[in-house]
């Protein structure tokens, strides 16, 4: 049978609020992401030493690719702030994968990916 062929308009009515629902249940839930990854990094800027925060930070951006990027970016700036501390250089790295990796199939960095983010975090110290 044809979509549409003989199929009563509640049908369509029903299917139709079904997607807007969808919809928005979807764009409450990269809001409440945002927000979250915000608090996290609100409470690594605050403490940058805590490394539970700093942990909970990574974890969020392996598990949110979409968001991954702008944990990358804050973390570089812990790098430049902290004059190239391990740990922070660690994250950064950790969070590089993240985000470059998230533009690739399978979300795995490439090897030019791994330099590249090599250069940022050293750009940052130097």
């Amino acid at each position: 049978m044809v979509l549409g062929v003989g199929m009563p308009v509640w049908v369509f009515v029903a299917i139709a609020r079904a997607k807007n629902r969808l919809a928005h249940n979807a764009s409450e839930k990269k809001q409440h992401d945002y927000d979250y990854m915000e608090k996290l990094i609100d409470a690594v800027r605050q403490n940058p030493g805590d490394a539970i925060a700093r942990n909970k930070l990574i974890v969020f951006g392996q598990r949110h690719p979409e968001l991954s990027t702008k944990c990358y970016e804050f973390s570089l700036g812990l790098v430049t702030q902290s004059n190239g501390a391990p740990e922070m250089k660690e994250m950064a790295l950790i969070l590089g994968r993240a985000s470059y990796g998230s533009k690739r199939p399978g979300n795995s960095p490439t090897t030019y990916d791994e330099k590249a983010i090599e250069n940022d975090i050293q750009f940052r110290i130097d």
